[in-house]
């Protein structure tokens, strides 16, 4: 091969090793970007979505199916109503002595934070009449149009001699219990 023919050879070569170099490259930056840009536009997606949901006062929340699924029809009612009314029974004092488990209102004794907020279900109350007695109370004060602050007075001088109430905070005067 002449020189010339080596050099134009060469640089051929060189170029070819440019554009395989280039091919490498672009063979995994471009899923790489297609994969970035595809999460950031599932992230923004999700949280468009989130923000169009309506607020959770204005809206039931799906029943659990572990509620549901409650073969007692009276266990069942009462953790649907403290599951759909967590506001109310927060206003509610439970008398059954689980003040000594940390409850600080009749709504720990059936609801516990979930992980990715709302609720999620506790046994303690499945097990204890007084627990769902309260909630059935509630309930039916709540149907027959009372006001949460009569409702909690009720309750306080009906339950007291079953023992000491959690510590409650008792509802403002304009808490709609109606959620």
């Amino acid at each position: 091969m002449s020189k010339r023919k080596k050099k134009t050879h060469k640089k051929k070569t060189r170029k070819k090793q440019r554009i395989h170099k280039w091919q490498k490259t672009l063979t995994f930056l471009i899923p790489g970007i297609l994969l970035v840009v595809g999460g950031f536009g599932y992230i923004l997606f999700q949280s468009k979505n989130v923000a169009q949901e309506p607020s959770p006062s204005s809206r039931r929340p799906e029943i659990p199916q572990r509620i549901l699924s409650l073969e007692d029809p009276w266990i069942r009612e009462a953790y649907i109503f403290a599951y759909t009314h967590p506001q109310a029974v927060s206003y509610i004092p439970c008398f059954c002595g689980c003040d000594r488990l940390g409850h600080g209102s009749l709504k720990d004794c059936y609801l516990v934070p979930g992980i990715f907020g709302g609720y999620s279900i506790t046994s303690h109350a499945e097990h204890c009449n007084i627990c769902l007695n309260l909630a059935h109370k509630t309930k039916n004060m709540l149907a027959q149009g009372m006001d949460i602050t009569d409702i909690r007075q009720r309750i306080d001088s009906e339950f007291a001699r079953y023992g000491q109430a959690t510590p409650t905070p008792y509802p403002a005067l304009n808490t709609s219990t109606h959620e």
